[in-house]
């Protein structure tokens, strides 16, 4: 396991309630900004390719139809 891994895991599984971090001291950590960070872009990459495919559905559905129109 990582230093920073350790670090902060300490931070917030002391049992001395005076020296656990606070709510704010976690959510400014750098260990867990840095793992929101790579969250956010992953979930900002997957919403992407999936309008993408979305898209691509559409375009092969309207294809088809036109296919099936201009036999008939």
């Amino acid at each position: 396991m990582e230093e920073d891994t350790i670090t902060f895991l300490r931070k917030i599984l002391t049992d001395d309630v005076e020296a656990r971090a606070t709510i704010q001291q976690v959510k400014e950590d750098p260990w867990l900004a840095v793992e929101e960070e790579a969250t956010s872009s992953l979930k900002r990459k997957t919403i992407e390719n999936e309008r993408s495919t979305d898209d691509e559905q559409v375009e092969k559905m309207a294809k088809r139809q036109r296919l099936e129109t201009s036999s008939e």
